[in-house]
């Protein structure tokens, strides 16, 4: 029997504001004259975990050793991130953050949160931001496998995964706004197309929580990976949007 959306469950934290106010014109922000800041680059990455590589070595048989290495992954990661000259960066599968990673954006002026994933798994994920220009103000983590114990009991076993989410309250100095920003890594099992939905649902209601008192404008975007036919309930749920 096919499950709904709606057996699954959703995390139902009260909300106080799901409607983002209107912001004044951007052309009050600033006086005649006064040049406006750059619109703020966003950069999203999964950089696949070293433990998850090594796992599966037959899938990357075409590449080369030093493509493989871990600390030549990291070189190119960093130099690459620098040549984008990003103002947030948000990578999944993150697992060298404290050993290494950190420390090496930092040298190019982004600072950086991490939340790993719950139990075993060893990578999480990540988001740096430009501190010349950004000032962390909060950060929230949600825990899918937690919230699961929300949903109805016949449900939370396929509902416990150990992905999580990271947000960041930020402050743009050079614009004189707040935002959001975020970063997850869904489910990655084909065939838990109900579980991915349930998961996104969790991370924009907490979202949605923070929106009334962290910005005036809010615009969310989802990449969904193309199929040859777009999962129904997927799309039903996206047009409820």
């Amino acid at each position: 029997m096919k499950q709904s959306f709606a057996q699954l469950g959703r995390y139902d934290a009260p909300i106080a504001n799901t409607e983002c106010p209107t912001s004044r014109s951007s052309s009050s922000l600033f006086r005649a004259g006064e040049e406006r800041p750059r619109p703020l680059r966003v950069v999203s990455y999964n950089v696949l975990a070293q433990s998850l590589l090594n796992q599966t070595p037959q899938l990357y048989s075409n590449c080369s050793a030093n493509a493989l290495d871990a600390g030549l992954r990291r070189q190119r990661l960093v130099h690459l991130i620098s040549n984008l000259d990003a103002d947030i960066v948000a990578l999944q599968e993150v697992e060298d953050f404290d050993n290494g990673l950190a420390a090496a954006l930092a040298s190019i002026g982004l600072s950086g949160a991490f939340k790993k994933r719950t139990g075993t798994p060893t990578d999480g994920v990540a988001i740096f931001f430009r501190s010349s220009r950004l000032a962390l103000l909060n950060k929230e983590e949600v825990e899918y496998r937690r919230l699961a114990d929300s949903v109805p009991a016949h449900m939370a076993d396929k509902a416990r995964k150990d992905n999580v989410a990271l947000v960041l309250h930020l402050r743009d100095e050079a614009a004189g706004h707040e935002l959001l920003a975020c970063c997850t890594h869904i489910l990655w099992n084909p065939k838990r197309g109900l579980v991915k939905l349930w998961q996104i649902d969790c991370l924009l209601r907490h979202v949605a929580q923070g929106l009334g008192t962290a910005c005036t404008v809010a615009s969310v975007r989802i990449r969904h990976r193309g199929q040859r036919e777009a999962p129904t309930a997927w799309w039903s749920w996206r047009r409820r949007l």
